[in-house]
């Protein structure tokens, strides 16, 4: 985990210093709220026999905890970089992808709670 947040301060540098304050926290809380829905999601899994993950592309993945955590914590990686390409060429949007993502873990983690 450390490795992400390491990438997120290097692309952090690369950027204007306008706005890069959003663009760190908004990139550390994308990966936060992944790493949160991921944990909820095996926390609901292990406490509810009938559940099963709602996620089609991590369904198959979720018993093997690590690989999981690769993709999930691989998708918000993902959003961090399309948000710092948007940034970088001067996009009014490119908080969008991380808001996004922040949103979808957020939704998703709280109801995992509630199972």
């Amino acid at each position: 985990m450390r490795f992400l947040f390491v990438v997120v301060l290097i692309l952090a540098g690369t950027e204007p210093a306008r706005g890069q304050k959003a663009f760190v926290v908004l990139s550390v809380a994308t990966i936060g709220t992944a790493i949160y829905d991921m944990e909820t999601t095996v926390a609901a899994l292990d406490r509810c026999a009938g559940c099963r993950e709602g996620n089609p592309l991590i369904r198959n993945f979720v018993q093997d905890r690590r690989l999981a955590f690769t993709i999930v914590t691989g998708t918000a990686a993902t959003s961090v970089y399309l948000s710092h390409r948007l940034r970088t060429q001067g996009r009014k949007y490119w908080w969008l992808p991380l808001v996004t993502s922040i949103g979808l873990h957020i939704t998703a983690g709280v109801y995992n709670q509630q199972k």
